[in-house]
This record gives C-alpha cells, sequence and structure tokens, in this order.
C-alpha cells in the first residue's frame, strides 16, 4: 500500500512540474516591457555619411535559357497483331490449347462434333421465324 502511495505522490509531482514547465508559460501572458523615453535615448554620435550618385548607370540583361523541347516519346507501344490463318476443314476441330492451332479430325473429335450438331437440331427443332411485313 505504501508503495502506491509513493508512486502515485511521484505521479503527481511530475504531472505538477509538466504542467509549470510547459504548459503555463504559453496559457499566461508574458508582463510587457515598455520602450525606454525618448529623452533617455542617445542620439547617433556621427551623422550618416552622404554617398554621390553614380554618374551613369549600367543595366545588365540575363539571358533567358532555351531548353530544347524533348522528342514524342510513344509508351505504349502495341505487340504485333499475330495472323494465324487456318483454312475452313469440314469436320474437324482447331485445338488452340497449347498456343498454336492443331487440325484434329476423326476418332472423339468426330464423335463430339456429331453429339453437338444432334443437339442443336433438337433445340432448333421448333423454332420457326414468321415473314416479315415489309
Amino acid at each position: 500500500m505504501k508503495s502506491r502511495l509513493i508512486w502515485g505522490a511521484i505521479l503527481l509531482a511530475a504531472f505538477a512540474a509538466f504542467y509549470y514547465v510547459t504548459i503555463r508559460p504559453a496559457v499566461t501572458p508574458m508582463p510587457s516591457r515598455s520602450p525606454a523615453p525618448a529623452a533617455d535615448r542617445m542620439p547617433l554620435s556621427n551623422p550618416r555619411p552622404s554617398f554621390p550618385m553614380p554618374k551613369e548607370l549600367r543595366t545588365a540583361t540575363i539571358p533567358i535559357p532555351v531548353f530544347p523541347t524533348p522528342p514524342e516519346v510513344n509508351f505504349h507501344v502495341e505487340p504485333p497483331a499475330l495472323k494465324m490463318e487456318i483454312p475452313i476443314q469440314h469436320a474437324a476441330t482447331i485445338d488452340f490449347s497449347i498456343g498454336a492451332p492443331v487440325v484434329r479430325s476423326g476418332g472423339e473429335d468426330q464423335e463430339a462434333l456429331d453429339r453437338a450438331l444432334q443437339a442443336m437440331a433438337e433445340a432448333t427443332k421448333d423454332t420457326k421465324f414468321p415473314p416479315t411485313k415489309q
């Protein structure tokens, strides 16, 4: 219990010291000092010297630096378009899975094409388009 009271007193003293050193001088206005009366001031012992005026005034011209304009640079460069021309072949599939076109025909590809053709025929058997009025 004694140690708590001692630590409390130390903290209270620290806060009080902090207040009196930092916060109180900022809040309390400083007393103003009035200047000494004019009679008490000492006059200048020597008068200021007078300088002769220059006979001719010279002006200097400062050249303005001219910086060359940088060339226009297009930072967005599009890669050249890849032209993959593959002739259309009946009953063949084109596989692009490896990045290049590969034409395949027969086997599983032919069966998949036949199934897709039957599914499209079934989906469109009841579809009819009415004639347009002209």
